[in-house]
């Protein structure tokens, strides 16, 4: 490789007007221009790779944060065991728990009534007292909510089928989002304890009564992000569960398995957009081909001077590799600092609105991931040092004599 003079000697060469390389006076206005372009284009193609990449991983984050929410960041499917029997569980887990179960309902509103699924949980985390005239709790997503045409504490009727005959009053404790568009749209969420505590004080009863439950979800105080912690908590929980409920093989399921056909859905398009971004940014390197060209043939009396006194084939293309090199870095760094500086923009001013009841969230949201960034800063740097290659092979091969006989 060059020594470092011959490092200086580019940057001054690419960078400086007042370079004693060549007369600032007699200096190529088509050099600095193709110069100017080949870093724009470079970081034009980095900087929207960079901006799409930290755009489709931060709205992956937001929905991934919204279902391990929702569906705890582990759970288990017990079967139909006793309510004692989970509590021996939760008694040796120091951190909340939920108890659930499922089933199929239609709830009635002053606007309309909707079939949704209906799912009870109790939260052992937390004690419940029933009250007199207590109404069944339920929790509705944003969607379902506007549609039926209720809000916060105000009724509704609530229909079982098949476990109990004609409609049963309930009141809205919370309007929320679940983080996704089709739990917010077709779940609604009972408070178990409460439902019974209305069936005990209005001395009803439910054929098929949900008075065991369907499974468990855990809630464990580590990030839902960390696949490995998720992992490490899985196994534990597992041993656990062997010992407490006698199941041989527990099941114990992360977020991500329960919803893996979307977040696989997800991953492809954020890979076919990488893929297209890529090719992009391949092309936009071109330009950076076509500076060495101009740089070349503006200065080519000098740089046939310098072969004509020793200078090596290798030693030339490593000279133009430097060369590209130096207009990669640079055209990535700017391109990937405008992405970063833009994203904020988005973020702080939300330049761009969207509809929460579709996406949960009213704006674009962001997160560069510095390993996925890095990958970014690497494949552009990399598309401009293949280009700086192959035009450093050309001009390697080109004779002296054949250069100068082009000069008038």
């Amino acid at each position: 490789m060059l020594t470092g003079k011959w490092w200086k000697l580019t940057f001054k060469w690419l960078f400086w007007k007042d370079s004693k390389v060549q007369d600032p006076r007699k200096a190529s206005y088509l050099t600095g221009a193709s110069l100017a372009v080949a870093l724009l284009s470079s970081a034009l193609g980095v900087g929207a790779l960079s901006f799409v990449r930290a755009l489709v991983t931060g709205f992956e984050t937001q929905l991934s944060m919204g279902v391990a929410n929702f569906f705890g960041p582990l759970s288990y499917k017990s079967g139909w065991k006793s309510e004692t029997e989970h509590k021996w569980l939760v008694d040796k887990i120091d951190y909340p728990v939920q108890s659930y179960w499922q089933g199929q309902a239609l709830v009635v509103g002053p606007r309309m009534g909707k079939g949704v699924m209906v799912e009870g949980r109790r939260d052992w985390s937390q004690t419940y007292t029933c009250g007199a005239d207590q109404p069944i709790q339920v929790m509705l997503g944003k969607n379902l909510a506007q549609s039926l045409g209720v809000s916060k504490n105000e009724k509704l009727k609530l229909l079982l089928p098949g476990l109990f005959r004609g409609s049963l009053s309930a009141e809205v404790s919370e309007v929320t989002s679940f983080g996704l568009q089709e739990l917010d749209a077709r779940r609604i969420i009972i408070n178990d304890e409460s439902l019974r505590c209305y069936l005990k004080q209005t001395g009803k009863s439910l054929s098929g009564k949900p008075g065991d439950y369907l499974g468990i979800r855990f809630f464990p105080r580590i990030n839902p992000l960390d696949d490995s912690a998720i992992e490490s908590e899985s196994l534990r929980l597992s041993t656990l569960i062997t010992g407490t409920l006698r199941d041989a093989a527990p099941e114990v399921r992360s977020w991500r398995d329960q919803r893996k056909n979307f977040f696989r859905g997800l991953g492809f398009d954020r890979a076919v957009l990488s893929i297209v971004l890529g090719f992009l940014t391949l092309a936009a390197s071109l330009n950076v081909a076509a500076a060495l060209f101009v740089i070349f043939f503006e200065r080519d009396k000098d740089m046939m001077t310098l072969r004509a006194i020793g200078m090596s084939s290798g030693q030339l293309r490593s000279w133009v590799l430097i060369q590209g090199f130096l207009m990669g870095v640079f055209g990535t760094f700017l391109g990937f600092a405008g992405s970063y500086i833009v994203s904020l923009a988005f973020e702080k001013w939300k330049l761009v609105s969207l509809p929460p009841e579709v996406y949960h969230i009213d704006h674009l949201v962001f997160s560069f991931q510095w390993p996925e960034q890095l990958g970014v800063l690497i494949f552009g740097i990399l598309s401009a040092l293949v280009v700086s290659f192959m035009v450093g092979h050309l001009l390697s091969r080109m004779k002296i004599v054949e250069v100068l006989g082009h000069r008038r």
